[in-house]
């Protein structure tokens, strides 16, 4: 009964704010921005024990950023941008130096570069039926730097994100991704995670009466020097659809 008010009370949250973003929507768009501006009060549970705590924070998310085409015809593109991030704790409940960093004040400053190349081939009956899909594909190479104001201490921000697509016309297409991120302190890497994932599916092809495609998905992500309360968990989203608990989550997933 105990842990059933908890889940009811949780989800007394209230949030205001402001929420306002231009995209890049297509390679000819030349700037992009946002804006996001979020207070939050809500009730949280104090570690494992049956007891709610006041958590009330205010969260600020600005970036910008410009576009530069480099060739029409491949639609490649060079983009730079920068972002401002903070968060600031009003109520909160008593936390450890090595947990909850959720529950702390920072400010983070980030900028980066990216190298994009995208074109879309057209064909069906992949995620779809009856109409035709633009199916995305080529490069990216995208690698971010930053600092971080922390409430503890300050530490740099690295990131690098790689990733290719292409299609083959005998075995299908194929898309894979490569995702580093992570803190510098003292000369040691903490708090990162490397993520790896691969897409397949094959052509479409006929048996007897029937149209069939082979779909292979792998999502690999390992953290680095987390906090001891930062762990992956497989349940809906993050793994396997319809699962929910709380008791299966690690420092490793792979689905």
């Amino acid at each position: 009964m105990q842990q059933l008010i908890i889940k009811m009370l949780l989800r007394n949250t209230e949030n205001f704010g402001l929420d306002l973003s231009r995209r890049f929507v297509t390679p000819y768009t030349k700037y992009a921005g946002g804006i996001k501006l979020i207070s939050t009060s809500t009730l949280t549970q104090q570690d494992t024990l049956p007891v709610l705590v006041p958590l009330k924070f205010n969260y600020q998310d600005y970036w910008i950023g410009r576009s530069f085409l480099l060739n029409p015809t491949s639609r490649s593109r060079l983009v730079i941008s920068g972002r401002y991030v903070s968060k600031y704790i009003i109520k909160r409940p008593e936390i450890g130096e090595n947990t909850k960093y959720k529950y702390r004040d920072y400010i983070l400053y980030l900028g980066s570069i990216a190298f994009s190349r995208q074109n879309y081939y057209k064909t069906n009956l992949i995620y779809n039926f009856g109409r035709t899909e633009d199916i995305p594909y080529g490069t990216l190479i995208e690698f971010t730097g930053g600092y971080e104001d922390y409430e503890l201490y300050n530490r740099i921000y690295t990131g690098l994100r790689i990733s290719h697509g292409n299609y083959f016309q005998k075995i299908g297409f194929l898309h894979s991704s490569f995702n580093i991120a992570g803190y510098i302190r003292n000369k040691a890497y903490q708090q990162g995670m490397i993520r790896v994932k691969t897409n397949y599916f094959t052509n479409l092809f006929t048996i007897r009466n029937y149209q069939l495609r082979q779909f292979i998905n792998l999502d690999y992500t390992i953290g680095i020097r987390r906090f001891e309360d930062e762990l992956i968990s497989i349940s809906n989203k993050n793994g396997i659809r319809g699962l929910k608990s709380d008791s299966l989550s690690g420092v490793q997933r792979l689905t």
